[in-house]
């Protein structure tokens, strides 16, 4: 971990552990994502890949959380990374609010990722250039809707 000044590492790195314990509600509260998505969205994927999706994910986190703090130049990555867990948490309440069903995920996103999230994007678009905040909105927000799609695509697919 890169130490931006002494004893400090940046912040960047909490990324990745919040992902972890997001996940592991999300796995293992409600009966799981995978079981809830197919029961309220009628989305069909086991839990191995959701697993290895999310594996894929937090090892992607992580190069981005490296990148970040090794080089002010990839701050883009922390806005992308802030846009996409705040996604996370709009996406979560809206499954529980539109279903009227707790979905899981959505207590940590709510309690930790709202308020980390909200937090780092302010420092990441302050540390930014316009350019890079643009570009780091934009993957954010293509991270939310490739997501969005894919579950989307499901639902259709399954019908």
């Amino acid at each position: 971990m890169h130490v931006r000044e002494a004893g400090h590492a940046d912040p960047v790195w909490l990324f990745p552990p919040t992902y972890a314990v997001h996940l592991a509600e999300e796995y293992l509260a409600g009966g799981g994502f995978p079981r809830w998505a197919e029961r309220t969205l009628l989305v069909r994927f086991t839990n191995a890949e959701f697993v290895a999706w999310n594996a894929f994910a937090l090892v992607l986190m992580c190069v981005g959380a490296s990148l970040v703090s090794r080089d002010p130049k990839f701050r883009f990555i922390e806005v992308a990374l802030a846009v996409a867990v705040l996604g996370n948490v709009v996406a979560h309440l809206l499954g529980t609010l539109l279903t009227w069903t707790y979905s899981p995920g959505l207590v940590t996103a709510v309690l930790i990722w709202a308020p980390f999230g909200a937090l780092r994007l302010r420092s990441a678009v302050r540390a930014s250039t316009h350019y890079a905040r643009i570009v780091g909105a934009s993957l954010g927000f293509a991270v939310v809707l490739v997501t969005l799609a894919v579950v989307g695509l499901s639902v259709i697919v399954s019908r």
